[in-house]
């Protein structure tokens, strides 16, 4: 049976157009009626109608001739046409067939037999439709530059799109592919992180092809997504190519260990020396002398603040998985500690039973340095410096979990919602006046959420001003 739809009724007759919108109303749907051809052409492409029921017999131009230019108009010509006639004879039947028509009517017509060929039109007309949505659906997602695929329970891949076959090494063809196993299709080219994942395709966040002689190194990052209760057991799969952005890590990483180098020695010399001068009797440094050490030592110290945030912000990918994951269990005492180093009042923490004793990554020092650096962000930029701070931990869509820092401070406008996890970026300055620090803080959170899997968000408080910051954890068990 089919759902109820629009339907455009094409007659001169009056009293014919009134029994058919009687009828067809009666069963739910929306009638417009036209009294000529010359109405419907009009009207038809911007209804949209799921059908139309076009008498043949009118003045000035008939049926057959309204059919023929519906079906020239790209915006209509797929809307089915069922032809009403009190012509029963086969030249006029197979005129309306190649006119377009989709069925036929006779007059006077069988209430019951209307009904059926009305409800049958528009059920084909649907399953038309929702095969060319698919169509289109499927040709997009062909087209995708990421590759995509449909994980059943027992890790069978049902379907991969061209992008996910040509990564993994399958055929390039129309047909699903042959009850393979996506661990197994995914060992076969790359190694698979972290090592721990075992069979489960959802457990990974990289497949890794080592370079070569002859290829570069590849690197897929893998998302998965537990599949509705209402298509089955298993998970959509996402393949994207993180190469260019792992070469650029890499690229940092270098650069870290150069300056880490280089460097720090200069600067611990030069505060060491600066230390030493400062500790010169009074009576060998003039006050203005003694005024611009001062200022040498405090830009030296903020030299000094500013490359470890450097190396730390390089650092952060690393540290996701240096030690054991996070057990949330110990999150209000570490967010009380915190709370109490940086000088902030009570901190309302909670965390949803279901998750309370769950681990995530990243690593415990991880956490802790995130943690640090959001609370620390509160009361930087509030207007008062006293921010009201509450943190709250619930289970997420699929297997993840969200930790949400909310705060009373200022909104933001929505660019910089985006903007303020790239690196370097600080919110502007008038806000709160000079804001110390390189603006790595944030970035550094949204790039060592990314290595494993995690992700980060920032929204204006929907009931008074201030943040709401949430990241995303992937369950240590998922890890």
């Amino acid at each position: 049976m089919s759902g109820p739809g629009t339907i455009l009724v094409v007659d001169d007759d009056a009293n014919n157009s009134r029994t058919l919108q009687a009828l067809l109303a009666s069963l739910g749907h929306r009638v417009e009626i036209v009294s000529d051809g010359l109405q419907a052409l009009e009207q038809a492409p911007a209804l949209a109608p799921d059908l139309i029921l076009l008498d043949v017999m009118m003045p000035a131009m008939d049926g057959f001739e309204v059919c023929r230019r519906l079906r020239a108009d790209p915006r209509v010509a797929e809307v089915p046409v069922i032809l009403v006639t009190s012509l029963d004879d086969r030249q006029s039947r197979l005129h309306g067939l190649e006119a377009g028509a989709d069925d036929f009517v006779t007059k006077p017509f069988d209430r019951l037999e209307l009904r059926a060929r009305v409800q049958s039109v528009m059920r084909l007309n649907r399953y038309r439709r929702l095969l060319a949505e698919r169509q289109r659906f499927a040709w997009a997602v062909d087209e995708s530059e990421d590759g995509y695929l449909l994980v059943a329970e027992g890790g069978r891949v049902e379907y991969a799109n061209a992008r996910a076959r040509r990564y993994l090494g399958l055929p390039e063809t129309d047909d699903p592919p042959a009850g393979d196993r996506f661990m197994e299709l995914a060992r076969r080219r790359y190694r698979c992180e972290p090592a721990g994942a075992g069979d489960d395709p959802a457990a990974l966040v990289y497949l890794v092809r080592p370079e070569t002689d002859m290829e570069r190194a590849t690197w897929l990052n893998v998302n998965a997504l537990a599949l509705p209760a209402a298509l089955g057991v298993g998970h959509l799969l996402r393949l994207r190519d993180v190469t260019a952005q792992m070469g650029a890590r890499y690229e940092m990483w270098s650069f870290g260990v150069f300056a880490r180098h280089k460097l720090r020695a200069p600067l611990a010399a030069v505060h060491g020396s600066l230390e030493l001068l400062a500790d010169t009797p009074g009576e060998a440094l003039s006050e203005e002398a003694r005024q611009l050490l001062k200022l040498a030592q405090r830009g030296v110290a903020r030299l000094q603040s500013e490359v470890q945030a450097v190396l730390r912000y390089m650092d952060s990918p690393g540290m996701a998985r240096q030690g054991a994951p996070f057990e949330l269990a110990g999150l209000e005492p570490l967010v009380r500690q915190l709370g109490v180093e940086l000088g902030l009042g009570p901190i309302e923490v909670h965390v949803a039973a279901s998750v309370a004793s769950a681990q995530v990554w990243p690593s415990a020092p991880a956490m802790t340095l995130m943690l640090h650096e959001l609370l620390d962000n509160a009361r930087k930029f509030h207007p008062r410096g006293a921010p009201q701070v509450s943190v709250e931990v619930e289970p997420a869509p699929g297997d993840a979990i969200i930790l949400r820092l909310t705060d009373d401070g200022r909104s933001l406008p929505p660019d910089e919602l985006t903007r303020m996890w790239h690196p370097y970026y600080q919110v502007e300055k008038s806000m709160t006046g000079e804001v110390k620090g390189m603006g790595l803080g944030l970035s550094m959170i949204a790039a060592l959420l990314a290595t494993i899997g995690g992700a980060s968000r920032a929204y204006n408080r929907p009931d008074g001003p201030g943040l709401m910051v949430e990241l995303q954890l992937p369950p240590a068990t998922a890890a």
